[in-house]
């Protein structure tokens, strides 16, 4: 249940203006509310309320750091695109709230049949998530779900699983990947310092989100990731959420305004460092080492179209800028609507998103691509057995099996919103059939994509669980192999024992201080019948086993009765 009004009713009915302050404390009232208050407690909202309060009632001026400020543009936490149906979508950049009411009150803009994106970039400070939601009246589950940093909670857990879609007809979330190339250390790297570098990761990304919940040291449209994890001594990936809700205008007819708050704000190389940053000492300036793989998406005669792919929006003078730590998706704000057609674009919320959702379609087969060659190369490694690099390989194959169960995870979560896409309030905005017909090819291309990277997943999960199980039968007959070797060798040792233990129990017993040989009235020779005797007996031991000596005993009892 949400703080406010639900988003429909806000749609469908007219809502007084409240001001930032007034969000905020409708949230901080609804999070005292307790278990026995109320069917809908409003335990979830403790940690956005605490996130309001503290910095709306006190506020630490955020300096921004020298190279923030010298990037101009592109480091606005917020981006407003304003869709046309004949032109491009043109856009605004925001560096304050009090930005945004000034583009929502220039002159000449239409009062009704708005529709508008606005990008939130990176980290917002609690200034712009009161002003943007009290000005368009946001479900507070929207600013939970994305920010859900502020609780303390695995970062490795998907917790939009763990949302009713009832409760949440109006947000969707999805994961955006980026994969990177490392070279953790000169030479081939061991599986037991592949590991060590892994739970060193881990250990560092616990403090990294200790610092954002806190919120010391951040900026609004400082980039933020959610995870870390390294695949090898090669790669590694990262992964950031983007989350979207649509508002309808009660107004207006036809009027909306998409809400998209991205983890992708300032270049990583310019906002708080974390473990894919590597060594900081040398400033980024140039690391051929660490750097970010590209998303490559393709489009059907793209090479020979007239440039559909250059941004629209960005100026020649302030996209010139030579990054530290360049990633594909940090042109997502400022490449929107470039293949998008306007018309289309303004009558369906769903198809203006559209190149959100294919960009993660195409960052998360990126990843599955990368994750193919390292189970390949998990499995030719073990082609010469080995018993260590068997052990090595089981163990990197059950982590590439766990981040595919992961992916799975995320692409069911979203299959299942497509799928069952009436269920969002947004889809469509209208009920003629001609935006029917353009949002329908949409969502059937979104849906085929992602079907896509669910069985080609799914396949991958197949082939790690069928080599671990030929690795772990390989090991075990390994396991098996090596035991008879330490048989045989037990043997051999065993043989010479048996040569020398008798030897040596004659030589003790004759040697006693009683009466040497050739000196009284024993002979030598009854030593060395004492020692053959001796030998026999160990002998006999030795080769028969206990079948074999009773089938012996019978036949010389059977002789002997005979």
């Amino acid at each position: 249940m949400s703080v406010l009004q639900n988003s429909r009713s806000a749609a469908g009915t007219s809502a007084r203006q409240i001001s930032p302050r007034e969000f905020a404390a409708s949230i901080d009232s609804h999070a005292r509310i307790s278990i026995s208050d109320s069917l809908f407690p409003g335990e979830s909202f403790a940690g956005l309320s605490k996130f309001l309060n503290r910095q709306l009632e006190s506020p630490v001026k955020q300096e921004r750091p020298d190279s923030l400020r010298r990037t101009n543009k592109l480091c606005c936490p917020a981006i407003l695109y304003e869709l046309q149906a004949k032109a491009p979508p043109s856009a605004i950049w925001l560096d304050s709230p009090a930005a945004l009411d000034r583009a929502d009150d220039v002159e000449g803009s239409p009062l009704g049949g708005r529709q508008r994106v606005l990008f939130l970039r990176g980290y917002q400070s609690a200034e712009w998530v009161a002003h943007v939601g009290a000005k368009y009246r946001i479900d507070p589950g929207f600013w939970i779900r994305h920010a859900s940093f502020l609780e303390n909670k695995p970062a490795d857990v998907l917790w939009s699983d763990f949302v009713l879609p009832s409760a949440a007809n109006s947000i969707v979330q999805i994961p955006i990947t980026s994969v990177g190339a490392h070279k953790l250390a000169d030479g081939v790297m061991s599986h037991d310092q592949i590991e060590h570098a892994r739970q060193e990761a881990k250990v560092a990304m616990v403090e990294y989100l200790h610092k954002l919940r806190t919120g010391r040291g951040w900026s609004p449209g400082a980039s933020v990731v959610r995870s870390f994890s390294i695949l090898d001594e090669d790669h590694f990936m990262i992964e950031q959420l983007a989350t979207l809700c649509v508002v309808k205008s009660a107004e207006q007819p036809g009027s909306w305004i998409a809400i998209v708050w991205l983890d992708i704000g300032a270049d990583l190389a310019k906002s708080p460092y974390g473990p894919w940053s590597g060594d900081i000492t040398n400033g980024f300036k140039l690391d051929l080492h660490r750097y970010f793989l590209p998303v490559n998406q393709s489009r059907s005669n793209i090479a020979l179209s007239p440039q559909p792919h250059i941004n629209h929006a960005v100026e020649n003078n302030d996209a010139v800028e030579i990054y530290g730590f360049p990633q594909s998706c940090l042109l997502i704000p400022q490449f929107y609507g470039c293949a998008l057609d306007p018309a289309k674009a303004c009558a369906d919320p769903f198809y203006a998103l559209s190149e959100l959702l294919q960009f993660t379609a195409a960052s998360e087969l990126t990843l599955l691509k990368k994750l193919a060659t390292k189970i390949e190369k998990s499995v030719t490694r073990v082609l010469e057995v080995d018993y260590d690099n068997m052990l090595a390989s089981q163990a990197d194959l059950l982590f590439y099996r766990r981040c595919l169960e992961k992916r799975l995870q995320e692409y069911s979560s979203f299959l299942t919103l497509l799928t069952d896409h009436p269920a969002l309030e947004w889809w469509p905005l209208h009920d003629n059939s001609a935006v029917l017909q353009a949002s329908s090819p949409s969502a059937l291309r979104t849906q085929s994509d992602f079907k896509h990277l669910s069985e080609l997943a799914r396949r991958l999960q197949d082939c790690c669980d069928r080599e671990m199980t030929v690795m772990m039968n390989t090991t075990n007959l390994l396991e098996v192999k090596r035991g008879i070797e330490q048989g045989e060798t037990l043997f051999k040792f065993t043989l010479v024992a048996s040569v020398f233990v008798p030897l040596s129990f004659t030589t003790s017993l004759f040697g006693m201080n009683v009466v040497e040989f050739g000196q009284g009235s024993q002979p030598i020779w009854i030593w060395a019948l004492v020692t053959v005797v001796m030998f026999i007996a160990s002998f006999l031991v030795l080769f028969w086993n206990k079948h074999r000596m009773r089938t012996t005993w019978d036949s010389v009892r059977r002789l002997f009765i005979w």
